[in-house]
């Protein structure tokens, strides 16, 4: 492994183990370990409210960038941009990379005149913008979203990472009993969306089931995206 190089201060909302938040950040804070970057990864409630202590406690982690997931629920250092022109002096700030959520873009930002008002700042003080989906983009208020060049990325959940890692991103390829267990779950849960499809478990070798916009915040609610055979039926 790579000599470290960098410090990343990773914020998400606070989560029970294994929902989405904790899941994105595990794998965001495995792909930087992997590239030889030292994370620290905490919840918004970690970071003190007040702002000297808040940036006396981001000086102690010397972070040469700063990604937040959630607008609204990591807004401390995007709302109060003091706290990291301190913690960082005599050197500039340390960029923050905002990572949209689906309420973010689709309940937080529409809540009112000054939800829009203070979604719009804290985008525009972000150094870049990241949305696993163009959808969540498209779901901004208009204006909201930075148009500099390469201040807003669209990066798909289920691209492979440095080396070619799997969708789960190394953190799930370093955990292979995990990722058997999911699998057999998965199994599972698509015995019925099968049998719905006329597919009969069995009678293929494989395939691929993909589930999209359970929750009502991942626009659109799409609960069946696709189910589609991967090979042709056994003889």
């Amino acid at each position: 492994m790579p000599a470290l190089t960098k410090a990343c201060l990773l914020v998400r909302p606070f989560a029970a183990a294994g929902t989405g938040n904790v899941t994105t950040a595990e794998r965001l804070a495995a792909i930087f370990t992997s590239l030889g970057h030292a994370v620290t990864c905490v919840s918004p409630d970690d970071i003190p409210k007040d702002p000297d202590a808040a940036a006396a406690w981001v000086r102690g982690v010397g972070p040469a960038v700063v990604i937040l997931l959630h607008a609204t629920k990591s807004r401390q250092l995007l709302d109060d941009p003091e706290i990291l022109r301190r913690a960082c002096h005599p050197a500039p700030p340390a960029p923050i990379v905002l990572v949209l959520g689906g309420t973010d873009a689709n309940v937080d930002a529409h809540a009112g005149p000054e939800a829009t008002l203070a979604f719009r700042r804290r985008l525009g003080a972000a150094a870049a913008v990241v949305a696993f989906d163009a959808s969540l983009i498209t779901a901004c208020p208009s204006g909201s979203v930075p148009t500099g060049l390469g201040r807003c990325v669209v990066i798909p959940q289920g691209s492979s990472g440095p080396g070619g890692f799997p969708s789960g991103g190394p953190a799930a390829a370093a955990q292979p009993r995990r990722a058997q267990d999911a699998a057999a779950t998965a199994q599972r849960l698509a015995a019925p969306w099968l049998e719905a499809c006329g597919l009969q478990p069995g009678t293929y070798e494989r395939y691929a089931l993909l589930v999209a916009g359970i929750r009502p915040v991942s626009q659109p609610p799409c609960f069946l995206f696709s189910v589609r055979s991967c090979q042709t039926p056994l003889t």
